[in-house]
């Protein structure tokens, strides 16, 4: 069994961009890529708000041989997505050699988080401007979808993400289940037939 695990005897990756609260290099991800016998991580840096550039304003993409020491190869500001700011992001690449970047943030025009996805043959050629929606809050019915994490399971690419109900949505299912709760205060309803009998 695996015990807690001590932060502070980790290894600093990143330094944030500035000292004091609201400044971080965070949001990882990572990707190993065998052929390569490399190590990718994908990471943001963010300021604090009126700090500019403020909120999470790059993502970046490192590589590394030995997973302590990384060379940052590719960097994208959230201007480039025309977004206030950028969250995590996901890397993977599929078995015909495509490198997908996928980016979480703030869509500029209705304020709410999205992920779209970057597809390219090389880190370098990874355009923001080329990118196609993953997935959207309104697409949903969601008040926003960010975090994405991808893994590869047999022969699918499963996306774990993490997403916000609208605030009506989350009174409509509070206000449903006090009505659930009014109509059947001991919740008997939910409990199997044997349960109840007697």
């Amino acid at each position: 069994m695996l015990g807690l695990i001590d932060p502070t005897a980790g290894t600093v990756i990143r330094d944030p961009p500035g000292g004091g609260a609201g400044y971080w290099a965070g949001a990882p991800g990572a990707f190993y890529d065998a052929p390569e016998a490399t190590c990718y991580l994908c990471y943001r840096l963010r300021r604090p708000r009126g700090v500019d550039p403020d909120r999470g304003f790059e993502t970046r993409i490192a590589t590394s041989a030995d997973g302590v020491h990384f060379d940052d190869v590719l960097t994208l500001t959230k201007n480039q997505f025309d977004s206030p700011s950028i969250e995590k992001c996901a890397l993977i690449r599929d078995d015909a050699g495509r490198w997908h970047y996928f980016v979480g943030y703030v869509d500029g025009q209705t304020g709410r988080w999205r992920i779209d996805r970057l597809e390219a043959d090389s880190i370098d050629e990874l355009d923001p401007a080329a990118r196609s929606v993953v997935f959207t809050a309104g697409g949903l019915g969601l008040e926003g979808v960010k975090d994405p994490w991808v893994h590869r399971l047999a022969d699918r690419y499963v996306m774990l993400f993490s997403a916000a109900q609208a605030v009506e949505v989350q009174h409509r299912l509070l206000h449903r289940r006090r009505q659930d709760v009014e109509a059947d205060p001991e919740g008997l309803a939910d409990r199997p037939a044997q349960a109840r009998a007697g």
